[in-house]
């Protein structure tokens, strides 16, 4: 599966959005392991380092906007609450300015949770180069009116024709971003329709767009409610295609460092175990066995009798 998250989606991890840094995690996790290509235009990169202090710096004014001076009116001075108000007042001023020193000190190192998960992306993104060609492409996109693109900018136009460019044929692409170029003007949902007939002319593919990152992951991958999860799930479809004793040993380390399963994970886990001759062939290894012996335990009231017991004999 291909995607491009665009520049102001990295941003929105920034300000007051409602959505989780974990959704860019779950994003590099999924990249990491395969389960998508995450396509980063050098472009993307220039954008988000151009502006990031402009919008940091916007974030921190509303913030310290958004402020009592201590004072209470007149009107509730003489309330019996007045006092602990504030009180409470003085102490918000003071946790304020606290988190505000905080906050400008990992500014300045680049290091706040935000910073760290698209530095991540950064370095682990398929990148696409800037070219000449790809410059002069989109200078004459801009200069016909296709989109995308804003009035005085073709940078929007250059991640479109680095990913045209780049992404193989026969691939859907997947684009999130908060660019109103992106999308239908009939349907809000859906991509616009100059570009959607293109990638298919093109790249014989579908164009999907999202408004957020954690749209894109609950449509396409569910079963990625948390990086955790993602890991555990990865690591069990590794252990069913298994394709050697080394390889199975390798899963079996990994998965052993999970606490917990639930049922339907045990359940993959157990017929992993009976179906795949490279589990079941070395079930009496110290690790096998004692993995599969903590998964019997741990789900002995989830799991068939029948099932369970085959399970079991595995190890004897």
């Amino acid at each position: 599966m291909q995607l491009f998250i665009d520049t102001n989606i990295f941003f929105t991890f920034f300000n007051l959005s409602s959505e989780s840094i974990d959704e860019l995690k779950k994003a590099l996790v999924l990249h990491e392991h395969e389960r998508l290509t995450l396509w980063l235009p050098e472009q993307v990169e220039d954008e988000f380092w151009r502006n990031r202090e402009s919008v940091i710096n916007q974030v921190i004014s509303e913030f310290k906007k958004e402020s009592q001076n201590g004072q209470v009116p007149q009107i509730v001075r003489y309330s019996d609450k007045a006092d602990d108000l504030i009180q409470n007042l003085k102490e918000y001023k003071r946790l304020k300015q606290s988190i505000l020193n905080d906050v400008s000190e990992k500014i300045e190192a680049q290091n706040l949770e935000a910073d760290e998960a698209i530095n991540e992306i950064f370095k682990s993104g398929k990148k696409i180069e800037r070219t000449q060609e790809i410059t002069d492409s989109a200078l004459l996109r801009y200069d016909l009116g296709n989109p995308p693109g804003k009035k005085g900018s073709y940078g929007d136009a250059v991640n479109w024709l680095s990913l045209l460019q780049a992404v193989p044929d026969d691939n859907d692409l997947h684009i999130v971003t908060d660019d109103g170029d992106y999308f239908s003007e009939l349907q809000k949902d859906q991509a616009n329709e100059f570009l959607r007939r293109e990638w298919k002319k093109r790249k014989s593919g579908e164009l999907f767009v999202y408004k957020r990152l954690s749209q894109y992951i609950s449509k396409n991958h569910p079963e990625a409610t948390n990086v955790a999860e993602i890991e555990k799930n990865i690591a069990i479809e590794n252990l069913q295609d298994s394709g050697s004793f080394q390889r199975t040993h390798s899963v079996i380390s990994e998965l052993s460092s999970f606490g917990s399963f639930n049922q339907s994970q045990a359940m993959k886990i157990i017929e992993a175990y009976l179906i795949n001759e490279q589990i079941n062939w070395i079930a009496k290894d110290a690790d096998v066995k004692a993995f599969g012996e903590k998964i019997a335990k741990a789900h002995k009231d989830d799991i068939e009798e029948e099932k369970l017991n085959e399970f079991k004999e595995l190890f004897v």
